[in-house]
């Protein structure tokens, strides 16, 4: 199944932290202050959740709250990949294995969402599918070829090429990722 996340998410101005994470928790059913520090530092964590949905659910929470800088720092469970998305005014921008100190923000590193004219990049991707699903032929993985940004949109190009493909209604994080890798490759494995 999909791997749980910790999240630890900070806001600025920090007097906003409360705000947005109250429609963080009515909208999306998340909630970043379970200890209720977040409104005196203007961040609080979020541990063990899954959340498809994150960056298109705030690119548009962020549409409603234009004056809020909004980042989240993503730690998957097994804390071997990291990143950092970065939301204001409907805009988006996500940094990939970042150290936990925070970078000084910058308003020109923020773009629409999803990406307009952006150079787009070929990944082979292979993911594995969750064991309640059957495969035909019983392979218990995928391999493609998509276009996309970086590794983090490979992988959710590749996830919903498989959804599309399937008859069955799953979290496209059970989806799990083996493998990223730059340029299209062909699978020395596969006969016909």
């Amino acid at each position: 199944m999909g791997r749980d996340l910790n999240m630890r998410m900070s806001v600025d101005p920090t007097e906003r932290f409360n705000e947005i994470a109250e429609a963080i928790s009515e909208k999306f059913g998340i909630d970043f202050n379970e200890d209720g520090t977040g409104e005196d530092e203007g961040e609080d964590w979020c541990y063990d959740t899954r959340w498809s949905g994150l960056t298109e659910d705030m690119v548009s929470l962020s549409k409603e709250h234009p004056e809020a800088r909004i980042r989240m720092y993503i730690e998957a469970d097994d804390g071997e990949d990291r990143w950092v998305e970065h939301f204001h005014g409907g805009r988006y921008y996500a940094e990939g294995q970042p150290e936990w100190d925070e970078p000084e923000w910058n308003d020109a590193t923020l773009q629409e969402y999803p990406p307009k004219n952006a150079a787009l990049s070929r990944f082979t991707v292979i993911l594995q599918y969750p064991n309640y699903i059957p495969n035909e032929g019983g392979h218990p993985t995928w391999m493609g070829h998509v276009l996309a940004k970086n590794k983090a949109g490979a992988v959710l190009a590749a996830r919903t090429e498989v959804m599309a493909g399937l008859d069955e209604n799953i979290d496209p994080e059970d989806l799990y990722t083996i493998a990223v890798i730059a340029g299209h490759h062909k699978d020395l494995a596969a006969t016909k």
